[in-house]
C-alpha cells in the first residue's frame, strides 16, 4: 500500500475515533415540562459509549463530551452555548475518518421544516 504524504498530513491514514456528544435535559424552567430519566439517560448512554468505543478505537481514540441538568457546573449543563461550545471543539479535532455520534435526551419541537432541541 502506498499513501502519499498529503494523506498522512489530513489524517486520512490513520485510523478513526469516536466523537460523541451527549446531552440530556430533565429540568426545564418551571415544572410543568420537567422530564424525570433524559439527564440520566444521557449520562448512561456516554458512559455506555465509552466502554464500548474503549472496545472499538481504543480509550484514547474516543472523546465523548456531557452535557446534563443533572450538575451544578455551569459549563456542563444542556445550554444552547455549551451544546454549541461541544461542537465546535468537535469540529476542531475531527477528520473526515472519525465518526460523531450525538444523543439528544429531552423535549423538542417541530417548527416548519425544523426541528429544535429545547434546553
Amino acid at each position: 500500500v502506498i499513501t502519499s504524504s498529503v494523506e498522512k498530513q489530513d489524517g486520512l491514514s490513520a485510523a478513526p475515533r469516536l466523537f460523541m456528544i451527549s446531552i440530556g435535559t430533565s429540568d426545564y424552567k418551571g415544572n410543568e415540562i420537567d422530564l424525570q430519566y433524559s439527564s440520566k439517560d444521557a449520562i448512561d448512554m456516554a458512559e455506555a459509549m465509552k466502554l464500548g468505543g474503549a472496545r472499538l478505537f481504543g480509550a484514547d481514540s474516543v472523546t465523548i463530551i456531557t452535557l446534563s441538568s443533572n450538575t451544578t457546573d455551569s459549563s456542563l449543563l444542556p445550554s444552547k452555548p455549551n451544546i454549541q461550545k461541544a461542537f465546535q471543539l468537535v469540529a476542531g479535532k475531527a477528520r473526515a475518518k472519525d465518526i460523531l455520534f450525538v444523543y439528544l435526551s429531552g423535549h423538542g419541537i417541530n417548527s416548519g421544516n425544523d426541528f429544535h432541541y429545547l434546553t
